[in-house]
């Protein structure tokens, strides 16, 4: 009872501290806010760089954008990537987006060039954002609490968190500097508006669009006064200069941008080349042509809008329930989200329309302006749904804690979905460090082919190149070629096949066709093969793989408990019948020569044929779908299948008593690389109970 008494005057002493006033004006000052500004931007840069070296990042874009800003400032080439070559033959990334933010970045990302710098950038950058909203809405609802909710609302947001989830943007400057903007325009603080409004413009070409629609609405919420200074009652105002200038400014950089962006590359797909990626069923071969096909042929853009119309539905309820659907009351400023929903939802590609990347960056800063906006109009309708303000506050609290869990990846990544957290990514020995041990191999100076998680780790270099399964190919290209010409031009090729076999089957199969690389390295799936190489490799750990009670499929067969085995449960085939005993999913093996051992035992004294165990060969491929014409290009969409291409069956008999202990059975096989192997065993007799342990199957020697 004493032990129940301290916990309850215990609970309610915490009850007490966060009632006091001292932490209630704590919470709800800027002091706070900007506490929280530096937890987001350390906890997410921490987050960011833990993906990043657990390969969970990607050539498209972290690679491609730190290989830009690297030939930039140590290559002598302006803002220069390779990924996407076929279709940007200036290699510039100028001749794809109009970002000259990235050459503002290189002061810092001199003294630390790494994809790590540009994470950290983005991360304070994202979480920035958060102070100006605050400073907004105190203005706007006079008041300090709700501001403070509202900013922790903004720093839980699917749409911020998602942002940062996705490699790195110049995007992520955008809801910073657009809610810089909109907060020193009410405050008429015009330089520091121009400032916000210059860093939009400079973060990506498309900006420029989303920077005169707010020109223009500041001047229809000047439209009253406006009004009066042409009846001559006022004089000209501040706000009608700064709108009018916002909008000519963001006409005339947007003019610079596509003049830019067509001198580095004429067929630019976006916005002058034309491809069928985008809005394919709407029938628009570049975003300027979406309004266009929008107004002139409804029927496509009624089609256009079904496309995923249900994941379209909950991007929108995404992007807007966590703020209680609080923007759609004051629809000025939420309208300044059409321009990107437009192109959004009249789409047929999914990232547009999905919220973990960097698109919602487009219309966070509004939806978010627009939910002050339309609490502080809540007002009389507010007290007739009776909504008190403390009541809103929890409302929002909870909305967004709730939008957190269920919304960012952030909780499903922990969770293990889309793919598990690399817990052990700087642990020695772990899969993530074999590879950065691999890239240690390979010379600053060398070029390096590779695919496109691991891309970003060797992309701090001017002749990195990436497995193009996402480039785009124009006419008078093709995949075959490029490729064959990258891998030629490389010195180097790093594969792991563990986290992206489509990538390393391609480029296994063109390694034998143009037969200039051999092993250099190996450890385990991972494999470096060097230019002219032909000794053994340098490193070598070989592939082993076991299949035990974990993986093996049961056929008439139950699991039980063995104190004699290694795996500690086994399979265990009975004595009812001769029947089929397990079966095994494929297995990919690298090139070489390989033993498989099975460690089997009976459950009495017993001579004859014990078990069958068929070894299935399966030859494998990667299937291309080419999406696109003759006339645009292609991108193409990758497969993985497999065919049987051999059965061999061998039968194993027992001499000796293997009641007591474990004997081994082995199997000896090749694999030429482009194969994967399946173990299947049939159980031969009825007299005597079989107990298999596990199969170990283990790589003897390589291909050379």
């Amino acid at each position: 009872m004493d032990t129940l008494s301290q916990v309850r005057g215990a609970f309610q002493h915490f009850r007490l501290i966060l009632a006091s006033e001292r932490l209630q004006r704590f919470l709800e000052s800027s002091v706070f806010v900007r506490l929280l500004v530096v937890v987001y931007s350390v906890g997410f840069t921490i987050f960011s760089a833990v993906r990043y070296f657990g390969l969970q990042t990607f050539a498209w874009d972290m690679g491609v954008y730190n290989q830009a800003i690297y030939t930039t400032v140590f290559g002598g080439k302006l803002l220069y990537y390779t990924a996407d070559l076929p279709a940007n033959t200036s290699g510039s990334l100028l001749g794809v987006h109009f970002s000259p933010i990235l050459l503002a970045l290189t002061p810092f990302y001199l003294p630390y060039p790494s994809p790590v710098t540009l994470l950290a950038i983005q991360a304070v950058a994202l979480g920035l954002g958060a102070l100006p909203l605050y400073y907004y809405a105190v203005d706007k609802l006079q008041e300090r609490r709700t501001p403070a909710v509202f900013s922790v609302a903004y720093l839980l947001s699917p749409m911020i968190v998602g942002i940062n989830w996705f490699d790195f943007h110049p995007e992520a400057f955008l809801p910073a500097a657009l809610l810089g903007a909109l907060y020193f325009s009410s405050k008429r603080k015009w330089l520091a508006y121009f400032v916000c409004i210059l860093i939009a413009l400079a973060s990506i070409e498309t900006a420029s669009i989303i920077v005169a629609a707010l020109g223009s609405y500041l001047l229809w919420e000047e439209r009253h006064n406006i009004a009066k200074m042409r009846l001559g009652l006022i004089a000209r105002s501040s706000v009608l200069r700064a709108s009018v200038t916002t909008v000519l400014l963001s006409a005339a950089w947007l003019h610079v941008a596509l003049t830019t962006i067509r001198a580095f590359n004429p067929i630019n797909v976006f916005y002058f080349g034309g491809t069928h990626l985008y809005w394919r069923v709407l029938g628009a071969r570049t975003v300027l042509e979406v309004p266009v096909r929008v107004l002139t042929d409804p029927g496509a853009a009624i089609s256009a809008l079904a496309v995923d119309w249900w994941v379209k539905i909950v991007y929108i309820v995404v992007l807007f329930a966590p703020l209680l659907f609080l923007p759609f009351r004051s629809l000025p400023i939420t309208l300044l989200t059409v321009p990107w929903l437009g192109v959004a939802l009249f789409s047929n590609y999914q990232p547009f329309y999905f919220w973990f990347n960097q698109y919602p960056s487009f219309v966070a800063p509004f939806i978010f302006v627009g939910a002050v906006q339309g609490l502080a109009k809540l007002g009389p309708c507010g007290k007739h749904l009776r909504f008190s303000p403390n009541g809103l506050k929890r409302y929002l609290t909870v909305a967004s804690l709730v939008a957190f869990a269920a919304a960012t990846p952030v909780i499903p990544w922990f969770l293990g979905f889309p793919f598990p957290p690399p817990y052990q990514v700087f642990s020695a020995g772990s899969h993530e460090s074999s590879i950065r041990e691999l890239i240690t191999l390979v010379p600053p100076n060398a070029s390096v082919l590779t695919q496109s998680n691991i891309f970003p780790l060797v992309s701090s270099r001017v002749d990195a190149y990436v497995v193009p399964t996402v480039s785009f190919f124009p006419p008078g290209t093709s995949f075959n070629a490029t490729f064959d010409q990258w891998l030629n031009a490389s010195d180097y090729v790093l594969l792991d096949p563990v986290t992206d076999q489509i990538s390393s089957l391609l480029t296994l199969h063109r390694l034998r066709i143009v037969a200039v690389h051999g092993l250099f390295a190996q450890v385990q799936d991972i494999m470096l093969f060097r230019k002219s190489y032909t000794g053994f490799p340098v490193r070598y750990e070989p592939r082993i793989v076991a299949l035990d009670w974990k993986t093996l499929e049961l056929l008439n067969t139950r699991l039980v408990s063995d104190p004699k085995s290694i795996s500690g449960n086994v399979l265990y085939h009975d004595t009812v019948s001769t029947s089929p005993f397990w079966d095994s999913t494929q297995v990919w093996l690298p090139a070489g020569s390989f033993e498989a051992v099975l460690r089997v035992r009976t459950d009495s004294n017993f001579a004859g044929s014990l078990i069958r165990v068929n070894l299935t060969t399966y030859s494998v491929t990667v299937l291309s779908s080419p999406i696109g014409d003759q006339q645009t290009g292609f991108n193409y969409k990758f497969s993985v299948t497999s065919a049987v291409e051999n059965v061999s069956s061998m039968m194993f008999n027992s001499t000796s008593d293997l009641s007591n202990s474990y004997r081994d059975f082995a199997i000896s096989f090749r694999a030429d690389g482009l194969q994967s192997f399946s173990f299947s065993g049939h159980a031969l007799t009825n007299l005597t109970g079989i107990y298999l342990d596990r199969i170990l199957v283990e790589q003897r020697g390589t291909s050379s």
